[in-house]
């Protein structure tokens, strides 16, 4: 995923919008304008769910860009493992 969206950062097709608001807002301030606090915008109830937008962003990078390729189950450990082996050495 950060390799799908990896590109480079160009700053310059960005613009601050806060300070061209604030900006704005004291020139009309100093033009003699009443300044009012703006309305209060209303949540969304939309509710995200975040599992699923991780799923539906990989899937839509595609396996070449995700990093992800074919996993293969792990191997079981076998029940005579390490732990028999150190047994056997303490007598």
């Amino acid at each position: 995923m950060i390799l799908a969206s990896s590109d480079s950062f160009e700053p310059e097709k960005y613009e601050d919008e806060v300070s061209k608001r604030v900006l704005a807002l004291i020139e009309k301030k100093i033009e003699g304008e009443e300044i009012t606090a703006a309305p209060e915008i209303e949540a969304q109830d939309k509710i995200i769910d975040l599992m699923e937008a991780l799923k539906a962003s990989l899937h839509k990078a595609g396996p070449e860009k995700s990093g992800a390729k074919e996993r293969k189950p792990a191997k079981r450990a076998s029940s005579r493992g390490k732990g028999e082996d150190k047994k056997r050495a303490a007598r």
